[in-house]
């Protein structure tokens, strides 16, 4: 249940992001020096979506223990944007193909988990999931307030060297 409440909360954040970059896309990208990026500011928010459920399944990979699957997926996302990485730059696709060769990567290895979850659920798991994911919404509730200024200070210091670049 707890898996399923944190897709769903990933996917209601990345539909709030895609209203956004859909409303102040092209000013975003002019405020940030780079128009012709508007377009691709509609994958932010599919990104948003499919981290948070991929770190979602990969906790659960790792409370049962399945390391050997998260240490196949890990490489197989690695290896796989590499590769499209590679052969879209080949194609003289450039930027392009570095933003979409992670993107699909983390896409493939994110289908392929929950995949992997949806099998492993008992017939019994999937019965009043409702109430127990708004007990665990409750439970949990204070929970992003702890944990979301240490993340966005991360993601600030891993993203703002490249913006500032970006901007000189």
């Amino acid at each position: 249940a707890l898996v399923v409440l944190s897709a769903l909360v990933a996917t209601v954040l990345g539909l709030a992001l895609m209203v956004v970059a859909l409303a102040a896309g092209d000013w975003i990208a002019a405020a940030l020096g780079h128009p012709e990026m508007a377009s691709w500011l509609l994958l932010v928010p599919l990104s948003v979506t499919i981290m948070g459920c991929y770190n979602a399944l990969n906790y659960w990979l790792n409370r049962h223990r399945r390391y050997q699957r998260m240490s196949r997926n890990r490489m197989l996302q690695s290896g796989l944007g590499a590769g499209l990485q590679l052969g879209m730059g080949a194609a003289a696709l450039g930027t392009a193909g570095l933003i979409l060769g992670q993107f699909i990567g983390v896409l493939v290895t994110t289908a392929q988990i929950a995949v992997t979850f949806w099998r492993g659920l008992r017939a019994g798991a999937l019965h009043d999931l409702k109430g127990r994911m708004k007990q665990l919404a409750l439970r949990y509730r204070n929970h992003p307030t702890h944990l979301l200024p240490a993340q966005w200070i991360g993601a600030a210091a891993l993203q703002l060297p490249v913006l500032a670049v970006s901007g000189l």
